[in-house]
């Protein structure tokens, strides 16, 4: 016979309460940990509540990538023959695969759009440190318009 339903014994929930009562009660009778506590539930009831559990999830796996991108930045620059640029043979270590390679054109073109939006923010700086503040919205939107024209374009050449 094939159970479809799991159920957690009794003896474990037991057993779980009598483990973990230590804990419980020095959340309890810590004021620092009870109001870390009151303040968690409250927060993550708050999150559920207004439906912004999933954009959270977003938020913390952006940030959770951004640090493990700097962190990865800094070892490299301070371990040269550690991480996944200095293999140089194509292998990455676990957890580091990537899901395809661009081809030597399409890293071309993003190069080339990468240094032309660049190019396009120091021409609207320019622009703006020495134009009237009345003109300098002008400017950037201008140049914004140029750069997203030059980005447009080399996302086409890499398509």
């Amino acid at each position: 016979m094939v159970v479809t339903t799991a159920k957690i014994p009794y003896w474990f929930v037991c057993l779980t309460v009598i483990l973990g009562w230590n804990e419980f009660m020095m959340v309890l009778f810590n004021p620092f940990y009870f109001v870390l506590a009151v303040l968690s539930l409250t927060a993550g009831y708050v999150t559920w509540y207004t439906g912004m559990i999933g954009p959270a999830y977003q938020v913390a796996k952006a940030t959770v990538g951004e640090v493990r991108r700097q962190v990865e930045t800094e070892l490299s620059k301070r371990l040269p023959n550690a991480g996944p640029a200095a293999a140089g043979n194509g292998t990455e270590p676990a957890g580091f695969e990537l899901r395809e390679r661009p081809s030597s054109s399409s890293a071309s073109a993003l190069g080339a759009a990468t240094s032309a939006i660049r190019r396009a923010a120091t021409d609207s700086q320019l622009a703006s440190s020495s134009s009237a503040p009345s003109l300098r919205k002008s400017s950037l939107d201008a140049d914004g318009e140029a750069a997203g024209v030059a980005k447009r374009k080399a996302f086409a050449a890499a398509q």
